[in-house]
Order: C-alpha cells, then sequence, then structure tokens
C-alpha cells in the first residue's frame, strides 16, 4: 500500500468514526427531548415525536 493510499483510509476511517460519534449525540439529543416532552404530549400527537419521516406506530 502507497503512502497516499494509507493516509486516505486512515482519513476516511477518522472521518466515519467522527461521523457515528456526532450521530450517538444527536441520538441522544432527540431522546432527551422526546423523554421531557412525553409526559404532557397528546396521545394523538405521539407519531409527531418520530425520530424520521416514515416511521409508524404499532398498535
Amino acid at each position: 500500500m502507497r503512502i497516499n493510499d494509507r493516509t486516505m483510509r486512515i482519513s476516511d476511517r477518522v472521518r466515519c468514526e467522527s461521523a457515528i460519534e456526532h450521530d450517538a449525540i444527536l441520538q441522544h439529543a432527540w431522546l432527551t427531548d422526546v423523554l421531557t416532552r412525553l409526559p404532557e404530549w397528546p396521545e394523538d400527537r405521539l407519531a409527531e415525536l418520530l425520530p424520521l419521516e416514515g416511521f409508524t406506530l404499532s398498535g
């Protein structure tokens, strides 16, 4: 493996791990927000608290 290839692979890995860490922080923030709102949130609007469009509530 050439040095440039190795450097690019390491750089890609660092960026990927940074993105994963950032995503975990966003997930934690979303969950904290939902758990804070949930006790007072109207039952007929629960779908609004779902993280992504296209998720559905079963039941």
